[in-house]
């Protein structure tokens, strides 16, 4: 009788073990990929974040210079109300500073210059020219932040699924001495104690999971 149950005892410690394993190698190699993905998508959160202050500097230096563009237009036409005669030359020169700014300064100009200059369609707070300058810096530090949640997310992943990989340790630590116990008690004990510790680790797992 008590060789059955002992038999028996070394089949479930034998199928445990099993299970214990193959969870174990399992959580480890997603914990692995996890961390991976983690790495990836940090290290284009902290490109974009890089380039989004590239573009952001680029941006105010660029409505720095467009502005002083554009007062330097104002300037010629006080100007050319001033010396009518000068006009041609002045008239040249404003072209010039239009075809040097940013292409929706020229574009913006000429709408408002069209509609009769209302203040609605000045070209530097024209909706054109503020998605041109404000959009893209804007759209690197929003796709940089989802890429930065992102590697938060599977890294957190990764360290609950490294939780239940030692949790699946202490199982096998478990399951393995249950065999070298004479006492059916203290094997079950130990089997029991290994189960726990895989139960554990599986729903560790599945946290990991959501």
């Amino acid at each position: 009788m008590q060789k059955r149950r002992r038999d028996a005892l070394e089949i479930v410690t034998a199928v445990m073990l099993g299970l214990v394993s193959v969870a174990t190698a399992l959580g480890a190699y997603q914990a692995t990929v996890w961390t991976n993905e983690s790495i990836v998508f940090q290290r284009t959160s902290d490109e974009l974040r890089d380039r989004n202050l590239n573009v952001a500097l680029t941006s105010q230096l660029t409505f720095a210079d467009d502005s002083a563009k554009l007062f330097s237009i104002f300037g010629l036409e006080s100007e050319m109300a001033l010396y009518p005669e000068r006009a041609a030359s002045l008239t040249a020169q404003k072209t010039v500073l239009l075809a040097s700014a940013s292409p929706e300064i020229a574009a913006g100009w000429n709408a408002w210059d069209a509609a009769g200059r209302p203040r609605e369609l000045f070209p530097l707070t024209a909706p054109a020219y503020e998605s041109a300058i404000k959009v893209p810096a804007l759209s690197m530090n929003y796709v940089s932040f989802v890429a930065f949640e992102s590697a938060q997310r599977l890294q957190d992943r990764a360290d609950r699924m490294m939780v239940a990989a030692v949790a699946f340790a202490v199982a096998l630590l478990f399951l393995g001495t249950a065999g070298i116990y004479a006492t059916p008690r203290v094997t079950i004990i130990l089997i029991g104690s290994g189960g726990l510790a895989f139960l554990i680790g599986v729903l560790t797992v599945g946290l990991a999971a959501t």
